[in-house]
């Protein structure tokens, strides 16, 4: 094409088209029906151990409302902001909804846990984590709580007789009990009036433990007789029971453990004879 005077002008050239999303995303939101916050008693809690049915609740919630679920996949990612800015835009405002709607139904000592997580995958694969990892100590605590169950009767007696089988639903939940996990409830138990420091003390060490690192009966059983020999002005006085009663708990777990050691001296498990303490042992007065 020439102008007026003759030269030629070149035309620039048409930008290319953007492609066409073909499964756009959408904006979707929970109904206001399902979206309320959960009893205080039904919130995320890792005291309560009650990650299984609350999980369970927040996803019948995500299922039936449309794809939200796929925000929690551990694939999920934003379209591309260029290419496809309308979907990116509604995936943003998506993942920030199922984002939010999970921390509302977290407690305040969870949230206080949340850190810089923005995404809802990264915050589901974070509070997962948290509590399968501590599930078994998280129960033995809550067994705890249980026995420190009292009526209260200046109030009224239902609701407390509800939450006594609340706290018994939680622990069912939470998978089955063994030797290991009744031993731990029973010596806390024991400590609750006359021992009540060592009490905190074991309790503290049980809510930091995990499946890698974890707090077992005898490590509760050595802390015990640490207070014994703080007691006896720092002599220390083993009475042989320290191994026999922890390995009592471990070998009841099942099989597959290894048969522990006798000490030919005074026939006990745990110890050979050049380590053995008793009167007469090689070690007595060591």
């Amino acid at each position: 094409m020439a102008d007026a005077l003759g030269s030629t002008i070149t035309s620039p050239a048409d930008p290319s088209p953007l492609p066409v999303d073909p499964d756009p995303i959408t904006r979707t939101q929970i109904p206001a029906n399902l979206l309320s916050k959960f009893a205080d008693s039904d919130l995320l809690d890792l005291t309560l151990g009650n990650y299984r049915t609350w999980s369970r609740r927040v996803l019948d919630v995500l299922s039936v409302c449309g794809d939200l679920e796929d925000y929690i996949a551990p694939s999920a990612a934003c379209p591309d902001r260029v290419t496809h800015a309308a979907s990116a835009k509604a995936w943003t405002q998506n993942n920030h909804h199922v984002f939010s709607y999970i921390r509302l139904q977290c407690s305040d000592n969870e949230r206080e846990h949340i850190g810089s997580i923005t995404s809802a995958s990264g915050l589901w694969s974070f509070l997962r984590d948290r509590h399968v990892n501590r599930g078994p100590h998280a129960q033995v605590l809550l067994l705890c709580d249980l026995l420190q169950l009292r009526f209260d009767v200046s109030a009224a007696l239902i609701p407390q007789a509800h939450q006594c089988f609340t706290v018994c639903r939680q622990i069912i939940s939470m998978g089955p009990l063994d030797v290991e996990s009744l031993g731990k409830v029973a010596l806390l138990h024991m400590m609750r009036d006359s021992l009540p420091d060592l009490q905190r003390h074991i309790a503290d060490s049980l809510s930091r433990a995990t499946e890698a690192s974890p707090y077992t009966v005898a490590d509760i059983i050595k802390r015990v007789e640490l207070e014994q020999s703080l007691r006896d002005d720092g002599k220390p006085r083993s009475s042989g029971l320290t191994t026999d009663l922890a390995l009592a708990a471990q070998s009841a777990r099942g099989p597959g453990s290894r048969p522990p050691k006798q000490c030919s001296h005074c026939k006990r498990n745990g110890h050979v004879t050049a380590d053995c303490f008793q009167p007469g042992g090689p070690m007595e007065h060591k």
